[in-house]
């Protein structure tokens, strides 16, 4: 009967360590899930930044290159 006793409670010391065990594995799942959605976020308000700078750069050029072909 000891026995039985000692092997029931094993068990649910074992199933308690798989259950904390799947709950820390799901919240490393979720940090890294935040993680990259954050970093894609970061990303796109990067290129964003770039592609209007670029379309500035652009535009000043244009302008630059036409007042020196009216001669300005």
């Amino acid at each position: 009967m000891l026995q039985l006793a000692s092997l029931e409670k094993r068990c649910l010391e074992k199933e308690n360590e798989i259950n904390d065990l799947r709950r820390r594995i799901l919240d490393k799942l979720d940090d890294e899930r935040q993680e990259a959605e954050e970093k894609e976020a970061e990303h796109e308000r990067e290129t964003v930044t770039k592609k209007d700078k670029n379309l500035a750069t652009r535009k000043a050029l244009s302008d630059i290159l036409k007042n020196l072909q009216r001669g300005d």
